[in-house]
């Protein structure tokens, strides 16, 4: 057995942390995806392929009540993780089993729609895979699949260019898309995969938020400019004591709250003037739990000594006592301390550059 085998990584703890990360980064091409697979098949059965914790499939049933929605992964655990939250929002009409993509369990020409987001890169057999996605699609079905980061802008339009899929690619390959997944370092070539798949054309459209660079949807491309500001925001089941714990503790200036909008109540916490600041929020009647590992970061590099020192005693005389990093990395010249919902925050007595 090789330490390292893919297939038991995606069905640990770590498998469903990445894909659970990612998929939050993910989230316009869920979006897209989802959208125009709703469109096409309104009251139809729609597959997803890797489909992970079960975003997509939420995704689709919360915003198509005709739709029945099937999710299937390769790991044991996504599909756990899938039909918890499905039973903790309340979802319907969604269903998950373990299986593999390369011999889907299902009869021919059952489902309205098949699609694939961010799976296709850990397939043995990409070109297996295709024709099974392609042997459970109906006639006149629908397929689209969605790409994260791997290959280059060229490659996916050249593959793109020969053949009648449609592909979405990530962020890292933009918006202006084209029609399946690409693998992680380099997209097999067009003669290959296209020619050996059973789908015909394919159609390369763009979304609106990421264009590839060079196309011509570019000009509309969000950049990170000098002016703009970030906001970091998560839910917690305790917001007051959150609160004392960033604005007492750590220093930080409430620059703003909101209470019941459309139950939801909120602060914003910052440095003022700084392009930065962090958003804590709670929904009425709703519980999200504790921080999913103890390596949920923030991280605050502080140089002088004097300094790091005084942030330190104001968090100890706070009422907060330093906790061991689970990565040791942040014990060497830091403190870490551990928020009331288990996020952490380090104190780094250093400074970091990006060059």
């Amino acid at each position: 057995m090789k330490l390292l085998d893919p297939n038991r990584l995606w069905d640990s703890w770590l498998g469903l942390a990445c894909h659970t990360l990612v998929a939050h980064g993910r989230d316009d091409v869920y979006a897209q995806l989802t959208s125009e697979i709703g469109k096409l098949a309104r009251d139809g059965e729609v597959l997803d392929v890797g489909c992970g914790p079960g975003q997509g499939p939420m995704v689709l049933a919360r915003s198509y009540p005709g739709l029945r929605v099937v999710g299937i992964d390769l790991a044991p655990a996504m599909v756990r993780e899938a039909e918890s939250r499905a039973r903790k929002a309340g979802v319907e009409r969604v269903s998950y089993q373990a299986a593999d993509a390369m011999s889907l369990p299902f009869e021919d020409a059952r489902f309205d729609a098949v699609y694939t987001i961010d799976s296709m890169k850990h397939w043995p057999d990409r070109v297996r895979g295709l024709r099974e996605m392609h042997r459970v699609l109906r006639p006149g079905g629908h397929r689209r699949d969605g790409a994260g980061p791997g290959a280059s802008n060229e490659a996916v339009r050249g593959l793109a260019r020969g053949g009648p899929l449609r592909f979405i690619p990530g962020p890292r390959h933009g918006p202006c898309s084209a029609p399946w997944q690409a693998p992680p370092a380099s997209i097999a070539p067009r003669r290959d995969l296209l020619a050996s798949s059973p789908f015909g054309k394919a159609e390369v459209s763009a979304l609106e938020s990421m264009p590839l660079p060079g196309d011509p949807c570019e000009k509309g491309r969000v950049t990170m400019k000098p002016g703009l500001k970030m906001r970091v925001a998560r839910p917690t089941d305790q917001l007051q004591e959150a609160v004392r714990f960033y604005r007492d503790g750590l220093g930080l200036t409430v620059l703003g709250s909101f209470e019941d909008h459309e139950g939801f109540d909120g602060v914003m916490l910052g440095v003022p003037g700084q392009p930065y600041h962090l958003e804590l929020t709670t929904k009425r009647g709703h519980t999200v739990g504790r921080a999913p590992t103890q390596d949920n970061l923030l991280i605050f590099y502080l140089p002088d000594e004097a300094e790091w020192s005084a942030a330190v005693e104001r968090m100890r005389a706070s009422g907060y006592e330093p906790v061991p990093s689970f990565n040791p990395y942040w014990d060497q010249q830091g403190k870490t301390f551990e928020d009331p919902d288990g996020y952490r925050v380090v104190l780094q007595n250093a400074a970091w550059t990006d060059e």
